[in-house]
């Protein structure tokens, strides 16, 4: 299978730019190394997204964001609700490792038969949602991280409107792109695969893109900025795999 997936970070100043991009990059390395991402992940593609607002309060910043493509075993969705569901099992064994006596013992095992009764009556609505909170809590705690290491300045308040995450927008990617269409597998890959890694790569910045370059301070700051910055980069098994028919 294949999702769409957006990472984004709250807009720096476009001063700021290749700091910020710097941490996105760290940020999603350290993400898909992660087990359960290792695991879900076979590989992908991944490209920056750079967008200006010409408002007079975000005139000086700009929005930089990921976009991926990465192809994952059979059935992702469950996978990550599974990896969640014995986390929270696993989290709740240790909250009574040291409580051996049989009263403490009932109470946790009827816990977790209460866990794996919410768990199994998730609707696909529901799990999408818990994927997508999963996917926000890892990525930012990665930029958190990747964002000391690189010196770009960091603040919780900057997410307050996000419960103190950075947005991850997650898709799974459907045949031919049509909204109700089966989803996209490896065998429907042979199709409608170059349309699937267009689609990613319309995102990454072209050099005539006016919206972007249009000759004042702002976009020689941000020519400057971006210069010798990776804009797409294959991962995982895709990275040996296009490195091969290179």
């Amino acid at each position: 299978e294949f999702l769409f997936l957006t990472f984004t970070l709250k807009n720096p100043k476009v001063t700021q730019m290749r700091k910020a991009m710097r941490t996105m990059s760290q940020a999603f390395g350290m993400l898909i190394k992660r087990k359960i991402f290792a695991d879900v992940f076979r590989g992908g593609i991944r490209t920056f997204e750079v967008t200006r607002n010409y408002a007079e309060r975000l005139k000086n910043h700009c929005h930089p964001h990921i976009h991926a493509i990465a192809q994952t075993k059979a059935d992702a969705f469950n996978l990550f609700i599974a990896y969640m569901q014995a986390e929270e099992i696993k989290a709740l064994k240790k909250e009574y490792k040291d409580k051996r006596d049989k009263e403490n013992k009932e109470k946790m095992l009827k816990s977790i038969i209460k866990i794996n009764k919410r768990f199994d009556g998730l609707s696909v609505k529901k799990k999408a949602e818990m994927i997508k909170v999963f996917f926000e809590d890892n990525w930012t705690e990665c930029l958190k991280k990747c964002a000391e290491k690189e010196g770009l300045s960091w603040n919780d308040e900057d997410y307050a409107k996000t419960e103190g995450r950075a947005i991850v927008d997650v898709k799974q990617v459907r045949a031919g792109g049509e909204p109700g269409a089966p989803i996209l597998t490896g065998e429907g890959f042979q199709e409608h695969g170059d349309k699937v890694i267009n689609y990613v790569l319309k995102y990454s910045l072209k050099e005539d893109d006016k919206r972007i370059f249009t000759g004042d301070k702002w976009s020689q700051i941000f020519d400057n900025q971006i210069r010798g910055m990776r804009m797409i980069a294959p991962f995982g098994l895709w990275r040996s795999e296009l490195g091969k028919e290179e």
